[in-house]
């Protein structure tokens, strides 16, 4: 097949709607599949590359970071669907998968339109449900509007979870039916190196988080439960930059815990690998998350986890199973979890191991052949 992606994110723009593409997409190459996708633009990248098969195409959407304003949405839609035009008329594609409803679907559906072509919308999250923005899509009428109107024009829809299966047909009013497809697990390949060799101290007890800072991360809430911890060998590691690293730098601070909270900011992917695979527990209790990739990151690293119990990752993380899920805003409720694992190394283990056992069935390869049968 001849399949065109659409994504404002792509690596190197940070995020997992982008990682989600990225493996898709070398994965239908690697079946036998031709893909381009249309991505958009960061200072120094290319406007066009081909790697590991994918023909990647960078379009202008004059943003300097990875975060995605007003502006940006605009020329994505207007220079993606030139682009879109263009690279349809010289290969005709058999089908278009955007992801994200806004504002890749609009270019999918417009393409639709106007050339027949085929295409299929993924949900992820942030398109139709983002608790802690104001302008979250749901809460807006016209931002409602246009959701629903890709919803509905597109020949098929996929929702990386159930939680955003349940959210799309609660705001949306949808009727059609929506593929729950997950996001598919790739084993990173990266060298594993001891704790001293990344500065960390042999014998205490590393928590990790991996997330941009933005407030549905709730690093605030995180950083508070933390502070309870008695424990000196107890320490806490955020890796990811974004709007409220300074506030949250100062909030550590302020708590007394500077000196047990190391903030690292955008690492590469090796080293953020390393570190998992050195850490004890995994914790990130976000407002709401889609899906939560890094938790499959974690669960990979055998990593006992710490999650909310409300988001897409409830389809694959159970509490006290392979996981402990708490209430992301009870900061008691987030200590005690903390506490118990930190001063508990059984069930530490129990519960990566669990982990690692149950990611199995989240393979790409299987993710990639779901899609297909929707394509087809």
């Amino acid at each position: 097949m001849k399949i065109l992606l659409l994504n404002r994110e792509y690596p190197p723009i940070v995020g997992g709607g982008g990682v989600l593409s990225k493996h898709l997409a070398e994965e239908f190459v690697k079946i036998g599949h031709k893909v381009d996708i249309i991505t958009g633009s960061l200072p120094g990248t290319p406007k066009f590359e081909i790697v590991n098969g994918v023909n990647i195409y960078r379009v202008t959407t004059f943003s300097r970071t990875h975060e995605m304003g007003i502006f940006c949405v605009f020329f994505y839609i207007l220079f993606g669907f030139i682009k879109a035009i263009r690279l349809h008329l010289k290969n005709k594609y058999d089908v278009v998968n955007s992801h994200f409803a806004v504002p890749a679907g609009i270019i999918s559906v417009l393409m639709g339109k106007f050339f027949k072509l085929k295409n299929v919308l993924t949900i992820i999250g942030g398109d139709i449900y983002e608790p802690a923005n104001k302008l979250s899509p749901h809460r807006i009428p016209i931002f409602r509007f246009i959701v629903k109107k890709v919803i509905a024009y597109s020949d098929a829809v996929a929702a990386i979870s159930n939680n955003i299966k349940l959210r799309a047909k609660k705001y949306y009013n949808v009727k059609k039916n929506i593929d729950v497809i997950s996001v598919g697990f790739k084993s990173p390949v990266f060298k594993q190196i001891s704790r001293k060799e990344l500065d960390l101290v042999e014998d205490n007890i590393y928590i990790v988080s991996v997330a941009t800072l933005t407030a549905r991360k709730n690093f605030q809430s995180l950083i508070k439960a933390f502070a309870k911890i008695k424990s000196s060998k107890a320490e806490l590691i955020i890796i990811g930059d974004g709007p409220l690293r300074n506030e949250l730098e100062l909030l550590a601070q302020k708590m007394g815990i500077n000196d047990r909270v190391r903030f690292l900011g955008f690492v590469e992917d090796e080293k953020k690998f390393q570190l998992l695979a050195v850490a004890d527990i995994f914790a990130m209790i976000s407002l709401h998350e889609g899906f939560g990739i890094v938790f499959n990151e974690a669960m990979n690293a055998s990593l006992s986890i710490i999650a909310g119990n409300d988001g897409g990752q409830t389809d694959f993380l159970h509490n006290n199973t392979n996981s402990l899920l708490i209430d992301p805003q009870n900061i008691e409720e987030v200590y005690k979890a903390m506490d118990r694992l930190v001063s508990d190394q059984e069930l530490r283990n129990r519960l990566g191991k669990k982990a690692k056992e149950d990611l199995a069935g989240l393979g790409i390869r299987e993710i990639a052949n779901q899609y297909l049968k929707v394509y087809n």
